[in-house]
């Protein structure tokens, strides 16, 4: 049944004012339009936009259920639960009504976006990858599925990427925060700080609570040595809700440089509370207690130390695969008698067929090497400089390199912590560059090597 002329004509206001930004009396118009005929499924889809617009998420819900009943056949108000359903935790259920909508319409590329999201949250990182490039597929020039693909990119370390698809979504849209958001973190991964700072200040004046946004900014403050306003914004990240282990550390490494050991301490340790697997933060955490000369502290966090150490090992030695790897930098301790027990080094991890010519990672590991330390125009070449210029332990994840340096082949940057008595006896020797490593599976987030037996 069609919706009276009345109700009808106060939707249309409502489009106006909803356009216009005027989204209170957007709403107000739409609740008399519902008011006039509560049958009419547009009106009811309409408000769930408004109410989530407005972080009412559950009121969204009951709007777009509404519209649900009336209008079944309609995938707008499917995705637009869906999307509700995201904000508060219900990922299932998001991922139940993106389905449905793409099922009623199979050319709904903001549906196929939405589930791309939630995939994410989900961890299924191959159906998420899925979802956003069959959202590109069908609308390549709308900026939200740009945003998506250099978002999804991004969280999976590919920052080369990233970089591309963010850029042309800010260049759409470059009033967008979320978009400015990401590519001044992806620039900021990047080591263009400079660059990064223009985006992530003009993302935090259009979402001043978006925490990780403060997160960000910090990074780049920090990597440009402005460490007063980095503590500020980590301050600021942690105040509005960014809880990761990364910004106490962070934060942690400048009250040290301060010589402000006690509070230095307290960051660190919070940070191993919420991530106890993550050795940098207890070696941070021993050179605080070394400063303050702490004895039965020191003594306790090496124990800690080599506990770490020696599970680690058996887990990913029962758990892992066999592949080989290329060193690319390396502490000379490593290789000479004398060596405390704290060094690492960078590696490349290839799968298989490239891992088959063992000259072809050599030759590709001292091509890497050679960027360390410089600063390149190119961005792929850019990114892995940035990768093996940093100190070691600082970025602990395995990233992909640049398919542009590899000629196409998939091959990994691993940042490695290694402890002495794990080496292989009289097999790590200067000058050798691959040898096999047992390697903990998995394509994404952290991953720790161990020389194979």
């Amino acid at each position: 049944m069609s919706p009276s002329a009345a109700a009808v004509r106060l939707f249309e206001l409502a489009m106006v004012d909803y356009a216009a930004g005027r989204f209170d009396a957007a709403q107000h118009l739409l609740d008399q339009a519902i008011s006039k005929d509560p049958e009419y499924a547009d009106a009811w889809t309409q408000l769930g936009t408004l109410h989530y617009l407005g972080e009412a998420y559950e009121d969204a819900i009951r709007a777009y259920s509404r519209a649900i009943q009336l209008a079944p056949r309609d995938p707008l108000p499917w995705t637009g639960r869906g999307t509700a359903y995201e904000k508060i935790g219900e990922y299932h259920q998001a991922l139940a009504d993106h389905t449905a909508a793409i099922e009623l319409d199979p050319n709904f590329d903001a549906a196929f976006a939405n589930r791309g999201s939630v995939q994410i949250e989900l961890m299924n990182l191959a159906a998420a990858k899925a979802d956003f490039e069959r959202a590109y597929f069908l609308s390549p020039h709308e900026a939200d599925n740009l945003y998506r693909m250099g978002q999804y990119y991004f969280e999976m370390g590919y920052y080369s990427e990233a970089y591309g698809y963010l850029n042309q979504a800010v260049e759409a849209a470059p009033g967008n925060g979320d978009y400015r958001f990401y590519r001044g973190a992806t620039l900021a991964h990047l080591n263009r700080p400079d660059l990064a700072l223009a985006d992530l200040n003009q993302a935090i004046a259009q979402l001043p609570q978006f925490a990780r946004a403060y997160t960000f900014r910090g990074l780049a403050h920090k990597l440009l040595g402005n460490n007063r306003q980095a503590f500020d914004d980590f301050s600021a990240a942690l105040r509005l809700g960014d809880e990761s282990p990364d910004v106490y550390e962070h934060r942690a490494d400048l009250y040290f440089l301060a010589q402000r050991y006690e509070e230095a301490i307290r960051d660190y340790s919070r940070a191993i509370e919420i991530d106890p697997e993550w050795l940098p933060s207890y070696y941070n955490r021993l050179d605080a207690y070394k400063e303050l000369r702490q004895n039965d502290h020191i003594q306790r966090e090496l124990r800690l130390i080599d506990q770490l150490f020696r599970s680690r090992a058996t887990e990913i030695a029962k758990a892992g695969k066999r592949l080989p790897v290329a060193i690319v930098q390396a502490n000379q301790d490593l290789y000479e008698p004398g060596d405390s027990g704290r060094f690492a080094f960078g590696v490349l991890s290839f799968e298989p067929p490239y891992c088959e010519d063992v000259q072809a990672l050599s030759d590709l590991a001292v091509r890497i090497g050679q960027l360390k330390g410089t600063l390149c125009t190119n961005p792929a070449e850019n990114e892995v400089a940035v990768m093996v210029s940093h100190e070691m332990g600082s970025l602990n994840r395995r990233r992909p390199v640049p398919r542009e340096l590899t000629g196409g082949p998939l091959v990994w940057y691993v940042d490695l912590w290694l402890h002495r008595p794990f080496l292989p006896k009289e097999k790590l020797i200067r000058g050798q560059r691959v040898l096999s490593c047992i390697a903990e599976p998995g394509p994404d987030g952290r991953v720790e090597l161990w020389p194979g037996k």
